[in-house]
């Protein structure tokens, strides 16, 4: 698909040239950010189990998520069912960077968000401190 069939005005002005569209490139960051937080929720479930612990805890049914089911232990209770954990925590933080960056990723800038956030978590979504990094 050549630049024929889009018009040179739709296009944003960014300093990176990108064949998509800004509404298509919108959606699939928010498709990565919401598949990784939904799958970093589902993941929760058995992180840090191998097959056989996954298998003693779930037995070998499908796994339904719901409180009724989600095996409470102690890596396990530091999170509400259907929580995201660290990682997606973590992704939002090195999102953020990205975009008050300007596209590129500042590492000491990342470095002092993450330790920010070791210290208070995300405050607009009731958290009193990042838990894990690891």
């Amino acid at each position: 698909s050549s630049s024929s069939s889009s018009s040179s005005s739709s296009s944003s002005s960014s300093s990176s040239s990108s064949p998509l569209s800004s509404s298509v490139l919108r959606d699939k960051i928010m498709g990565l950010i919401y598949g990784a937080a939904l799958g970093d929720a589902v993941g929760l479930s058995t992180e840090f189990m191998n097959k056989e612990q996954a298998s003693y805890s779930y037995g070998r049914e499908k796994i339904e998520f719901d409180s009724s089911f989600f095996i409470r232990d102690r890596h396990r209770n530091r999170w509400y069912v259907g929580d995201w954990t660290d990682d997606t925590d973590q992704l939002l933080l090195i999102m953020e960077n990205i975009l008050e960056n300007k596209g590129e990723i500042e590492v000491k800038s990342y470095a002092r968000s993450l330790l920010q956030w070791a210290f208070v978590g995300f405050c607009e979504l009731g958290d009193e401190g990042g838990m894990g990094i690891g």
